[in-house]
Parts: structure tokens; C-alpha cells; sequence
């Protein structure tokens, strides 16, 4: 059987008409200059043809291999990633004519001494995008500046090379507001146990919500134990804390899987939603039961994605410079709780 030949880039040029330059350049995704009308011609052809670009020969043309790895813990715990994340992600990097690989790895190989080299050498990576939120372990850290490996770190808060949600702004707006609207009394409900010290964008939630309330003088308390809460008792364990005599007539919840009990139990207990209790939770979208939408403050994880690749390019093109990190507002989304 005689063997496939590779379709190569002058081949490309010559059924084109223009110059292998030219062609280079808009098939590496570096041809902006050019009209879209010829990009999409040149695109087209490479397609039909079945040009498939040789990443080595690029990589050593270029200096750079048109790769990005993200990097994530395996401890679920720790690291985490989103649809909309992963999607603006993906769609910024096939704008710039790169792509992805991703690394689920445990914290022994994060912090092994061979291992990013490996995946930026042997891989052939460009740089790192990094969802590790929390406990990430210093020897990691280390280990990225050791080695001068470009890098952008996805909702963490920092000072430099990260994108993050401003969960500080959104939980001091709506307190403000609560308090505005006569509230005095205001819980958190939160039934994951995560705002006991492991998880620090959630901490930030909790203490800022706290700090805010005693501003405000209203009376503050947390929905939830120190270790999780199965669902299934999430929702007695709400009516419970309605039943108080002296009970919150407002809910912030930590997500929507800890305000949805809230919805259910005051149901049950004969309370109007939102005359005799107010409800608000983060989410990554607007939070929807049963036809109910319930106050949202939206997490940008989209607009995270585009902003984390777009830094970690910039990166790249300026020899690892360190850059200021990008902190980005919740959208708000008014639903029928408030």
C-alpha cells in the first residue's frame, strides 16, 4: 500500500498563487494584515488540500509551538473548571491560531522538578494557564519562576498574571443594598463547609459578607456546618433556620446549590418570596427553578477565559514579562428573589 504523502506549505502556495510567505503567515493564525477575503480563500484550500502544519518545523522556525497546556489539579478540591471558561479559552486561542492541551495532574507531580519542564519541552507548550485555587502549594510556584515558564493563574486573587472575579465588590454591593431596601437581619448560606479556610475566593465571600454586615449594623449569621451538608438535608436543615423567631428576612447564597434549599423550605413554610424573605446567590449563569429566577450574581468565567489567554499571549510575546492581574466585575441579574 503506498504510503500517504504530507500535503507541505509550498504545495499550498503554488495551488494559491501567492507566495509561501503569505501563505505562512495566515495559516500560523499571523495574518491580520491581510483581507479576510484572501484568509479565507488561503484556509480553503489548505483544507481541501488536507494540509496539516508541522508543529516541529514551526517550533523551530519560530521559537514557539502555537500550544498552551492549562494545568489543573486533580483534587477537586483545589481546582476546578467551568464550560464558560473553557470556552472563551478555547475560542480566544483559535483566534491567535493556537491550542490547547490540558493537564489534570496530583499535587506529587505539580511539584516534581521534572515535570513542567517536560510538559513545556517535550510537549511542546508555549506557556500555562492554571486553575489551582486553593492550598496551591509553594514548591509549584517555585518551580514556575524557576524555570521562567510563562504563566497566567484563572480566578485567583493575586497582584500580578491573573484574571479573577471581584467577589470582594459584589458581596460589599449587595449588603450595601440589602441594607438600603431596611434588611437587619442576613445570613450566608453556604452547606459545602468550604468557608472554613479551604477554599480563598470563597473566604473572601464569607469575610467580606461579615465585615459588611457589622458595617451596616445588621445581625450576621452562616447557614451550614463546618464539615458538608448532604443535600438531602439541606432543606430541613433551612426550614429549621426560617423557623426562628427572630429569622433573616434576607439569603445570600454561596451558590445555587446552597440558595436552592432556601427557595423550597420558605415554600413550605408558607413564606412569600420576596415580601417576607429576600434571596440572592453567585452563580455561573441565572439561577432557575421551576420557572423562579432567583437573583444572580453572574461569575464572568467567559470573559475570564478570553482575558487569561489574552494576558498569557502578551506573555509569551514580551519574554515573560510580569503583568498587573485583570479583575473583573459579576454581572448581576435582578430575577424575582429581591
Amino acid at each position: 500500500m503506498k504510503a500517504l504523502m504530507r500535503v507541505t506549505l509550498k504545495q499550498v502556495a503554488e495551488k494559491s498563487g501567492l507566495s509561501i510567505s503569505t501563505v505562512s503567515h495566515i495559516l500560523s493564525g499571523s495574518g491580520s494584515s491581510y483581507n479576510e477575503a484572501t484568509r479565507k480563500r488561503i484556509v480553503e484550500i489548505a483544507d481541501k488540500m488536507g494540509y496539516i502544519p508541522n508543529k516541529s518545523a514551526r517550533a523551530m522556525r519560530t521559537g514557539r509551538s502555537g500550544s498552551i497546556a492549562l494545568i489543573m489539579s486533580n483534587d477537586l478540591g483545589r481546582s476546578a473548571i467551568f464550560q464558560q471558561m473553557i470556552t472563551g479559552i478555547c475560542d480566544e486561542l483559535e483566534a491567535h491560531g493556537y491550542h490547547l492541551m490540558l493537564s489534570m495532574l496530583p499535587d506529587k507531580k505539580l511539584t516534581d522538578k521534572e515535570v513542567l519542564p517536560h510538559i513545556m519541552k517535550h510537549c511542546m507548550v508555549d506557556g500555562v494557564l492554571i486553575a489551582y485555587y486553593n492550598n496551591v502549594p509553594k514548591a509549584f510556584e517555585e518551580l514556575l519562576r524557576s524555570n521562567g515558564i510563562p504563566n497566567i493563574w484563572l480566578n485567583r486573587k493575586a497582584r500580578f498574571d491573573s484574571v479573577y472575579s471581584d467577589d470582594k465588590g459584589a458581596i460589599t454591593g449587595v449588603v450595601e443594598q440589602l441594607a438600603a431596601d431596611g434588611h437587619k437581619r442576613i445570613a450566608f448560606s453556604e452547606f459545602t463547609g468550604v468557608v472554613s479556610g479551604n477554599s480563598a475566593s470563597l473566604d473572601i465571600r464569607y469575610r467580606t459578607f461579615i465585615k459588611q454586615a457589622e458595617k451596616y449594623s445588621i445581625s450576621h449569621t452562616r447557614w451550614g456546618r463546618e464539615e458538608y451538608v448532604p443535600r438531602e438535608e439541606r432543606v430541613a436543615l433551612c426550614r429549621e433556620y426560617l423557623s426562628a423567631k427572630k429569622r433573616p428576612t434576607a439569603v445570600i447564597g454561596f451558590s445555587p446549590s446552597n440558595a436552592y434549599p432556601v427557595l423550597y423550605a420558605s415554600a413550605q413554610l408558607g413564606l412569600r418570596v420576596p415580601e417576607d424573605l429576600s434571596l440572592i446567590t453567585f452563580s455561573d449563569e441565572t439561577a432557575n427553578i421551576n420557572g423562579v429566577e432567583v437573583a444572580s450574581l453572574i461569575i464572568p468565567f467567559r470573559e475570564m477565559g478570553i482575558g487569561s489567554v489574552k494576558m498569557l499571549l502578551k506573555k509569551i510575546k514580551q519574554g515573560n514579562k510580569q503583568l498587573p492581574s485583570l479583575k473583573l466585575p459579576l454581572h448581576y441579574s435582578e430575577g424575582h428573589t429581591l
